[in-house]
């Protein structure tokens, strides 16, 4: 099977990621295959979608999130991949799933700041293993929901909490 690059790409974000909405996928592609200022044309990544189903690649939906067969997803990444691309402004440099149930998303953006996307409930809860690992050089981003009363718990010196606005970006803030 022979597949394009952008069909190349989509199938690792998916599987670096394991799920992602149809608009991340747009702004990532667009990132990556289109120069600064021009939009790929409408409808870009649904074609690329459809010839992968063509080419017996399973590409699931459930609701606006895609997936491939038998991926582990997490309800919370598409609002970590949100985070990703509001800091990277749209361009991340590196990123992956996270090795545990609270760290969501790991990635990189243009200016060589490196993150660390968390689950609230995960840094909150945390378990007998103990807090999330970090290295030294990465910020912590906690998303936290909008029923939330209280912040959890301090994982690093550099930490900041994302908080969900009405219009679906975030308000980042820092807990003093």
């Amino acid at each position: 099977m022979i597949l394009s690059r952008q069909q190349q790409y989509i199938l690792e974000i998916l599987n670096r990621l394991g799920c992602a909405q149809k608009r991340q996928l747009d702004i990532l592609l667009a990132a990556r295959f289109f120069p600064e200022g021009k939009a790929p044309p409408d409808g870009f990544t649904d074609i690329l979608l459809r010839q992968l189903a063509f080419c017996n690649v399973e590409v699931r939906a459930d609701g606006d999130v895609l997936f491939l067969r038998d991926a582990a997803r997490n309800v919370n990444m598409p609002e970590a991949i949100d985070v990703m691309i509001e800091l990277s402004r749209g361009k991340p440099r590196d990123f992956c799933r996270g090795d545990d149930e609270s760290v969501l998303l790991r990635f990189a953006a243009e200016g060589g700041a490196r993150f660390v996307v968390l689950n609230c409930g995960g840094a909150a809860h945390t378990s007998v293993r103990g807090p999330p690992r970090f290295l030294p050089d990465e910020i912590a981003v906690v998303l936290i929901s909008d029923e939330s009363g209280a912040l959890p718990i301090r994982c690093t010196e550099t930490q900041y909490y994302a908080l969900r606005r009405q219009d679906g970006t975030h308000r980042f803030f820092r807990a003093e």
